[in-house]
């Protein structure tokens, strides 16, 4: 499902987390929002993960895909804190 979980933790997936971090830098707002979804479901290991995905979020409004150089580093941010 996403989580490993037992009597001592409660974690992500790695298998998950790989694939999160194997996702390449966003071209369209579809792939833009495939890694918003996947990062999205583990905003509650990830501090301040709304400050982090507001670049990202401000991309998808309207459906006009305007990759910035804010955005950039909001996506390799997240990237990063989903590992920690």
């Amino acid at each position: 499902m996403g989580f490993i979980i037992s009597k001592e933790f409660f974690k992500m997936d790695l298998k998950q987390v790989k694939a999160i971090l194997g996702l390449p830098t966003p071209k369209c707002i579809s792939d833009l929002i495939n890694f918003h979804s996947l990062a999205s479901f583990y905003r509650k290991f990830i501090q301040n993960s709304n400050e982090i995905c507001a670049p990202l979020t401000h991309c998808m409004k309207k459906g006009n895909f305007q990759w910035t150089t804010r955005s950039m580093k909001s996506f390799n941010n997240l990237k990063m804190k989903v590992i920690r």
